[in-house]
C-alpha cells in the first residue's frame, strides 16, 4: 500500500539522466565517465582510473528500455547506415559521418560479425556502451573518436577479407578485440606516455610510469562497462567473461609503441614457422594474435588506398605531435628531437617516409606474409608502396624548392 507522505517540504529527487541525450540540440553537462572508483581490472592493468575532464556533448543514440528494434538496422536507411560492403572497404572515410552515426555503424559491425546474436547482447546495451565510449574521447587533433572508429573499421575490413584469422579466433576472442578497439584510446589527452612521465602527471603516478595511457584507456573502458545497461560482456558466464576481459586489456596494452619492436621480432619468427603461425587451441596464442591485429590496425593509416584520406590522418597526427613539441619547449622539458622539423613541409614529408620505413612496413610485412588474403583485398601492400612513393615525391619537391630558395637568397648570386 502507498505510504503517506510525511509533512513538511520534500527533498527534490533529481531525474535519472540517460546516458545519451535524446537528440535535441542542447549540450548537457555530464558526469565524468571515468570516476576514480576502485575497480579490479585484469592482470597487468592496475586498479582504478583517474578522473577525466567533465564533458559537454550530445549523442543522439537510442536509450531506455531494451526494445532493440531498429537501432542499427531499421527500415529508415539514413546516413547512419552503411552496407557491409562499405564497412569492409579500406577507403572508408569516417569524416563523412557524425558521432551518433559512427556509433550506429559500430553496432552494425558487431551484428555483421555475429557477435550480437551469438552472445544475445541487447542492441540498447551496445548503443549505450558505444555512445558512452564516444563521449570519453576529447577534442584532440588525432586521437579522437573518429580515429577509434577508423581503427575498428579497418580491423573489421581486414578480418572480413582474411581467410586465416577467422579460423583461429573464437567468438570470445572477437568480442574482446572489437570491444577493445573502440575504447583503445578513450580519454586520450593528445600527448604520449613520455609527456605523462616527464610531467609526473597523476596518470603517470597512478600507473608507475609504465604503459600509462594504455592502462588508462583500458580502465576507462572497464568503467563504462560497469554501468547499468552498458556491459556488453554481461551475458557471458563468469569464466568466459574473465577471459574476454583479459583479451580486451591485452589488446589495448599492445597498442603501446613500446611493444612494437618485440612484436615485429615475434611476428618474424611466427612467419618462419612451418604450419600455422598461431595455435588456435591455445588461448595465449589467440590473445597474442588479437594484440597484433589491433596494433597493426592502429598504425594502418599509410595503407589506406586513398592518399587524400591517408594524408588527412597524417596531418592530424603531425598537429598533435607538433603541439606536444612546442609545449615541451615552453615548459623546459627535454624536447622530442624527431619532431623538431615537423613545422616545415619537408620535415613533415620526411616523417611520413620514416614512419612507413621504420614502423609500418616491418610489422605489416609480417602480417602480409602470415595473412596474405587480408592484404590482397584492397591491395594493401601496393597501397603502402604507392603512398610511400607519393610522400617521397613530395620530399624531393620540397627539397628542390628549398634549394631554389637558398640559391635565390645567396648574396653571391649575380
Amino acid at each position: 500500500r502507498p505510504q503517506p507522505r510525511p509533512a513538511g517540504p520534500q527533498p527534490r529527487v533529481p531525474a535519472r539522466r540517460c546516458v545519451a541525450a535524446r537528440g535535441d540540440a542542447r549540450a548537457r553537462r555530464r558526469p565524468c565517465v571515468a570516476e576514480a572508483v576502485p575497480m579490479g581490472l585484469v592482470e597487468g592493468v592496475l586498479t582504478g582510473c583517474c578522473r577525466c575532464p567533465t564533458k559537454e556533448a550530445v549523442v543522439s543514440m537510442p536509450c531506455g528500455g531494451d526494445t532493440g528494434r531498429g537501432l542499427f538496422t531499421g527500415e529508415d536507411r539514413s546516413s547512419s547506415s552503411a552496407s557491409t560492403d562499405a564497412l569492409t572497404d579500406y577507403k572508408f572515410d569516417p569524416f563523412r559521418f557524425d558521432r551518433p552515426s559512427l556509433c550506429a555503424l559500430y553496432g552494425q559491425m558487431l551484428q555483421a560479425l555475429g557477435l550480437q546474436e551469438h552472445f544475445a547482447i541487447p542492441e540498447a546495451t551496445i548503443a549505450g556502451f558505444v555512445g558512452e565510449a564516444s563521449l570519453t574521447y576529447r577534442d584532440v587533433p588525432y586521437h579522437s573518436f573518429a580515429h577509434a572508429f577508423s581503427v575498428t573499421q579497418f580491423l573489421f575490413a581486414f578480418y572480413s577479407a582474411s581467410e586465416g584469422v577467422p579460423g583461429i579466433l573464437s567468438k570470445d576472442d572477437l568480442l574482446g578485440m572489437f570491444v577493445a578497439s573502440v575504447v583503445h584510446d578513450a580519454d586520450h589527452p593528445g600527448n604520449n606516455n613520455a609527456w605523462e612521465v616527464a610531467t609526473k602527471s597523476p596518470l603517470a603516478i597512478r600507473y608507475g610510469d609504465e604503459a600509462v595511457l594504455e592502462r588508462h584507456h583500458a580502465a576507462v573502458g572497464m568503467r563504462i562497462m560497469s554501468r547499468d545497461r552498458h556491459d556488453v560482456l554481461a551475458t557471458l558466464g563468469e569464466e568466459a567473461q574473465q577471459q574476454v576481459r583479459k583479451t580486451y586489456a591485452h589488446a589495448i596494452l599492445m597498442t603501446d609503441m613500446a611493444q612494437h619492436s618485440q612484436m615485429v621480432v615475434d611476428m618474424t619468427k611466427r612467419g618462419a614457422r612451418e604450419g600455422q603461425a598461431f595455435d588456435r587451441e591455445l588461448i595465449e596464442e589467440r590473445r597474442a594474435l588479437v594484440g597484433v591485429l589491433l596494433h597493426s590496425a592502429d598504425i594502418s593509416n599509410p595503407l589506406i588506398p586513398e592518399f587524400a584520406l591517408c594524408r588527412r590522418w597524417a596531418e592530424k597526427i603531425k598537429s598533435e605531435f607538433w603541439g606536444q613539441y612546442t609545449r615541451e619547449l615552453e615548459q623546459g622539458l627535454p624536447p622530442t628531437q624527431m619532431w623538431a622539423s615537423l613545422g616545415t613541409p619537408l620535415g613533415f614529408y620526411k616523417s611520413q617516409v620514416g614512419f612507413i620505413d621504420f614502423v609500418v612496413s616491418p610489422l605489416w610485412s609480417c602480417v602480409f606474409s602470415v595473412f596474405p588474403a587480408g592484404a590482397a583485398k584492397g591491395c594493401l601492400r601496393e597501397s603502402l608502396g604507392r603512398n610511400r612513393s607519393t610522400w617521397e615525391a613530395q620530399v624531393k619537391s620540397a627539397e628542390a624548392e628549398a634549394s631554389s630558395a637558398k640559391a635565390q637568397s645567396d648574396p653571391r648570386r649575380v
